[in-house]
């Protein structure tokens, strides 16, 4: 494919769930870029009940380029997949509503695009910013969960097990739709911390042999809650990831009843021994403790998910 000509036009997805209180920073990091290419910012409402579309409105005067659209169905991947419609852009950059964009954010994207030539998706570094200071027992493994990634300080082709994130992602919004979107059985819901759109469809876009770049320039920030920077938060997104990683892998295809079984056993038995190591390391190190908790929240919610796909197939149960 070509490099992108000047006349393209990018569109900022914004989709959010409930999150009046933090929307309007996120919107105006994306009004204040600097140098920026010709863009329009989406609110994708995802049949939020809070004062979002207010919000939205009071800004209309002082962002023009901003809309909002509403979606009924709850989820994130029904969100994304109604921007992939409603994008009035060549090209969709996804930001989280509880992320900012520095400055240069839209140009460093425009530019990768541009320079690549042949790139269908770029993403780039998503920093933490803690609400409140990290709690003294914060593994360095929560960082992930919490969405941080930095894979290189230098512009490169990402190989095939390297991703970018959700929060800091665009793609060719003709490439997406080709690839039929974001799976409407993954990603957040509401509450549900079930995740994995992004991963699938990343997946599905590097499987095609199309290219996926890294821009260290397209920097963002994104904030860490109070309510999240708690253990049990961290246990509940460790579950979930586990149930999500199976639905990726599975895919489509459930797997037969003794492919189920076993890698539900194979994960049991990891988390019941981490569990064990968990009890008598318990007074010993609150981080150690806290790291092992996590894996076995983690295995164990693989070990419920591929025990939930084999009851799927058994008796034909959609996801």
């Amino acid at each position: 494919m070509n490099g992108l000509e000047a006349t393209v036009k990018y569109t900022v997805a914004i989709c959010t769930w409930n999150r009046s209180a933090l929307l309007e920073d996120c919107i105006m990091s994306v009004a204040a870029q600097t140098e920026a290419p010709d863009h329009e910012i989406l609110v994708l409402d995802n049949a939020s009940t809070d004062r979002t579309r207010d919000v939205v409105a009071a800004l209309g005067n002082r962002v023009p380029l901003l809309r909002h659209v509403f979606e009924p169905r709850l989820g994130l991947s029904h969100a994304r997949n109604r921007v992939l419609r409603e994008a009035e852009g060549d090209v969709v950059a996804f930001l989280d509503d509880d992320a900012r964009a520095d400055a240069g954010w839209l140009r460093s994207l425009d530019e990768r695009f541009t320079l690549s030539g042949s790139a269908e998706g770029v993403g780039g570094p998503i920093r933490l910013e803690w609400q409140r200071t990290p709690p003294s027992w914060f593994p360095p493994i929560g960082s992930l969960y919490f969405g941080e990634l930095d894979l290189s300080k230098e512009a490169r082709l990402l190989a095939r097990h390297e991703r970018p994130r959700g929060a800091n992602f665009a793609v060719r919004r003709s490439t997406a739709q080709s690839l039929g979107g974001f799976r409407a059985d993954l990603g957040r819901a509401g509450r549900s911390l079930l995740s994995g759109e992004d991963d699938d469809f990343l997946n599905r876009l590097q499987k095609a042999g199309l290219e996926v770049w890294w821009e260290p320039a397209a920097s963002v920030s994104h904030l860490v809650t109070a309510e999240r920077a708690s253990l049990r938060w961290l246990l509940r997104r460790a579950w979930m990831q586990g149930r999500s990683e199976v639905r990726i892998e599975r895919g489509a295809d459930r797997g037969t009843r003794q492919e189920c079984w076993e890698a539900a056993l194979t994960d049991a038995k990891r988390a019941a021994k981490h569990a064990a190591q968990l009890w008598v390391r318990r007074a010993r190190h609150q981080r150690r403790w806290a790291d092992e908790g996590i894996f076995v929240s983690q295995k164990a919610g693989r070990a419920y998910g591929e025990a939930a796909a084999m009851f799927r197939r058994r008796y034909h149960v959609q996801a």
